[in-house]
């Protein structure tokens, strides 16, 4: 789905200012925010460190380019692409914020889809 809203909406994500998705993001000008499901906390933690892109796989995770050329998970229930409009250091982390240029969801939600995507919360400590 693409957005053709004005103003269009935008994503804020919190990156690390050591890691190696930072370096990524702040040279494609893009990204994309894989949203697991609730029964994908495994699978979360696999991108916890990182990444790596082998025999086609990224994190041993088959996925596909998006229009951007952000990688999106197969097994994610959902993702947005988004094009970088801003970064701020701040602190050990980079906020950089991201224009929604399209969205995914490869098949509709079981339930209510506010409580089938995965949080933060949801991994614990």
């Amino acid at each position: 789905m693409k957005f053709a809203t004005s103003p269009p909406p935008l994503v804020v994500v919190g990156v690390k200012t050591d890691s190696g998705a930072y370096q990524v993001v702040k040279a494609a000008k893009s990204f994309a925010l894989n949203m697991l499901g609730k029964e994908q906390k495994g699978l979360a933690f696999t991108f916890f460190k990182n990444a790596t892109v082998a025999d086609g796989k990224l994190s041993g995770q088959a996925y596909r380019k998006g229009t951007t050329g952000a990688p999106l998970l197969e097994a994610a229930p959902g993702a947005v692409e988004c094009k970088v409009t801003a970064i701020v250091e701040q602190g050990d982390h980079y906020i950089v914020v991201g224009e929604v240029v399209e969205a995914h969801q490869p098949k509709p939600f079981t339930g209510r889809p506010d409580t089938a995507i995965l949080e933060m919360k949801d991994l614990g400590d």
